[in-house]
């Protein structure tokens, strides 16, 4: 049965409508895949600031924090929770290698009382180094988690 002339016509604009359409979805689909492989590359380093290095756990009835080098379970139980959220604050807000220097590698025990936070350090430098250069970051902190005012005082490690 032969095709009418302008029936086929129709059956050709019909065919290279289709094929247009056809082209712009997977030029549009090509477009979406790079922007959705470009965010998760945007993502990916995003959660590496946010995770320098240690492994960011959350474990049952004990809050999110960060394991590796330093071992929650060693602090005052008072000050444990306030301690994890400290790390898990700063290291949003300050680069990977501080991170790991000042607070990973330097912090090792707190004591919390009503009106006082105990930070002990590793060594002399450590201490002096986070009370001056960090001590307003770490100020405002634990008055977001404590939801008051506490004095900071920074020790050496006994």
């Amino acid at each position: 049965m032969a095709v009418a002339e302008t029936e086929w016509k129709d059956i050709w604009q019909e065919l290279e409508s289709l094929k247009r359409e056809n082209k712009y979805l997977r030029n549009l689909l090509d477009v979406t895949l790079d922007k959705v492989v470009e965010i998760e590359r945007r993502i990916n380093r995003v959660e590496e600031k946010v995770n320098p290095g240690l492994e960011l756990y959350y474990r049952e009835n004990k809050g999110i924090g960060y394991a590796g080098k330093y071992n929650f379970e060693q602090i005052d139980e008072s000050a444990r929770e306030l301690i994890k959220s400290l790390f898990y604050e700063a290291a949003k807000k300050i680069s990977s290698p501080s991170f790991e220097t000042w607070f990973t590698g330097t912090i090792t025990d707190a004591r919390l009382t009503e009106d006082l936070l105990i930070i002990y350090a590793n060594n002399d430098f450590g201490r002096d180094w986070l009370e001056t250069n960090y001590s307003d970051l770490i100020h405002e902190i634990v008055a977001k988690f404590l939801q008051r005012e506490v004095q900071i005082q920074f020790v050496m490690d006994r």
